[in-house]
């Protein structure tokens, strides 16, 4: 997911993990579009 407020040069993606068998989110990170915002998680 993605979004910005005021300034599109501050973007925000919402990273999350998502337990598929039972829907429950494990963990998320609102951070830029970087790989050390996934590995974060």
């Amino acid at each position: 997911m993605w979004g910005f407020v005021k300034s599109k040069k501050e973007q925000r993606w919402l990273w999350h993990a998502i337990d598929h068998k039972t829907g429950e989110i494990l963990a998320y990170v609102l951070s830029g579009h970087k790989d050390e915002a996934f590995l974060r998680l």
